[in-house]
């Protein structure tokens, strides 16, 4: 896989594209539902509309609505980019740019940047409305012998 500089997404939402429930399953449950639509070759598109569970204290969208919608998204894009391998996080660094008003769509694009055997890096960016609300780079540990569940 070939390591991009940045990434080209251009903030655009695509309601076109073959979107899909991401198993919102435990946890994403109580945040979701998050949508995943797989362009191939370990990139994604995602999004969440927001409502008043995500509210912070300020009245916006709360940062760790944006961690965990990117986080989600980049952990579907590693699986898919290594078949369907199961992975888990071991790091994930994010910016708050700007902020979502409550009842906007969150949505982005994941991007894997280096993929090897047991480990891959990820980029992504989440946007509202037209501004870049976040950004994220993380790194998936891919799990031994497992396959087929991570990904929806």
């Amino acid at each position: 896989m070939k390591a991009e500089t940045a990434m080209a997404f251009d903030g655009k939402f695509d309601p076109d594209l073959p979107w899909r429930d991401a198993r919102n399953l435990g946890f994403n449950a109580t945040t979701g539902p998050f949508f995943f639509a797989s362009l191939g070759g370990g990139l994604g598109r995602f999004y969440l509309d927001t409502d008043e569970r995500h509210r912070n204290f300020g009245g916006v969208c709360h940062g760790g609505v944006y961690m965990t919608l990117l986080d989600y998204a980049m952990g579907l894009s590693a699986s898919e980019a290594a078949e369907g391998r199961r992975c888990a996080t071991i790091s994930m660094e994010t910016q708050f740019l700007s902020a979502a008003r409550l009842g906007e769509r969150v949505h982005g694009e994941s991007r894997v940047v280096r993929l090897t055997r047991d480990i891959c890096f990820l980029e992504a960016e989440a946007w509202s409305a037209d501004r870049k609300v976040a950004r994220s780079t993380s790194i998936y540990k891919y799990l031994a012998n497992q396959t087929g569940a991570a990904a929806p």
